[in-house]
């Protein structure tokens, strides 16, 4: 059983198995929410292939860098190169 926001949980949610109490899921899900309020987009299409920076592209005005990196980091597809919450909130990007 699947819980969450269709286009905005973690790709591993799919795997048989899979640990809902570990928070790489809530750091890709925040990158995702902040991703579709920048863009009003999700991050991926549904064949799973990226095209966030595609989107961020067409953002009305330009992304900086440090906002691309924060999404960059918190969409990863690997949960274990996700920063932790800690690594997010001293993030320049909040700076």
């Amino acid at each position: 059983m699947l819980f969450g926001t269709s286009g905005l949980i973690p790709p591993e949610s799919e795997e048989a198995g899979w640990n809902m109490s570990k928070y790489p899921h809530d750091i890709y899900s925040f990158g995702a929410t902040l991703y579709r309020m920048l863009t009003f987009e999700i991050p991926f299409e549904e064949d799973g292939k990226r095209h966030y920076t595609k989107g961020l592209n067409f953002y009305k005005s330009k992304p900086t860098i440090f906002i691309v990196d924060l999404l960059f980091q918190t969409l990863q597809i690997d949960p274990d190169l996700r920063p932790t919450a800690d690594e997010i909130s001293t993030h320049i990007f909040f700076y």
